[in-house]
């Protein structure tokens, strides 16, 4: 989830390949707390793989108008695993959008029909770092054999030249250590969500997910600092504390709050499985 404007959202929806539905939507919030959400229409995703398969997160290009990067959970199979370069086609539905880029990303733990667990990118926000020069943060949420942890690595973006850029320390990244109140290691993700706030803070959502039906359980907590044009451009914070406790809900959505809301920090939504989902203001 990531802002739109001062009470708008846009979301991506984690819809796999063969199925049918739309992968963006947008969360208008209003003064009496009444949430609309429209379906956002793209008619072409410009990639051989076809449409957006299990979109995982999203992040507004600053100093662009209405312009987002989204990315998908990783490859499957040998396919998919893409970052999408996306504009918002007016602010009224409704709603479209296109596709101004599709980039490709590294496979760095392939994962597929024999082996389902490799690749997870589930948390992004990305920084000016020069003219046209996107810093992008990509967070693996961790929880898994091929990831016990929870990862962030970086990347450059020039949106002019259309072209991705890695470094070996970006491509290794730093693991992050969330709050250790985790009920088991075999159901805890560490990164479901991250956020970046207006003094360069990144947050993040820790999430317990035991079944379809729960229980779930989520924290929100501080994963680190940015700092552009240092080396490495993220420090991460050292046991950190939970923020917000939120008992009974898998929230794998997290961003700034909206001014509907003036008492709030921030903002989440969550994928409760077979339970639906929820927006909710934090403090």
């Amino acid at each position: 989830m990531a802002k739109i404007n001062d009470t708008n959202y846009i979301v991506v929806h984690d819809i796999k390949a063969h199925r049918n539905g739309h992968r963006l939507s947008v969360i208008e919030t209003t003064s009496e707390a009444n949430l609309e959400i429209f379906p956002v229409t793209v008619s072409d995703w410009k990639h051989a793989d076809g449409r957006a398969s299990d979109l995982e997160s999203i992040c507004r290009i600053p100093g662009k108008n209405n312009e987002f990067l989204a990315a998908e959970s990783g490859h499957w199979d040998g396919k998919f695993g893409r970052l999408f370069h996306i504009r918002l086609e007016g602010l009224a539905p409704p709603y479209s959008a296109s596709i101004i880029k599709a980039y490709d990303l590294p496979e760095f733990d392939a994962k597929g029909p024999d082996d389902p667990f490799g690749d997870e990118f589930e948390g992004m926000e990305c920084v000016m770092d020069g003219e046209n020069q996107l810093l992008v943060f990509l967070a693996e949420r961790g929880g898994s054999p091929a990831y016990p942890a929870g990862l962030v690595r970086w990347f450059n973006v020039n949106t002019a030249n259309q072209t991705i850029t890695w470094t070996s320390d970006g491509e290794r990244g730093v693991p992050v250590d969330p709050p250790g109140i985790m009920d088991s290691a075999l159901t805890h993700r560490d990164i479901s969500a991250m956020y970046l706030d207006g003094n360069n803070q990144l947050w993040g959502v820790s999430a317990e997910d035991a079944g379809d039906s729960g229980p779930f359980n989520s924290y929100l907590y501080q994963i680190g600092s940015i700092e552009p044009g240092s080396n490495p451009p993220f420090q991460p914070i050292r046991s950190p504390v939970a923020h917000s406790i939120m008992s009974g809900l898998k929230t794998e959505a997290l961003a700034g709050p909206s001014a509907e809301v003036p008492a709030s920090r921030f903002s989440i939504s969550t994928e409760d499985e077979c339970l639906g989902g929820v927006w909710r203001s934090l403090k």
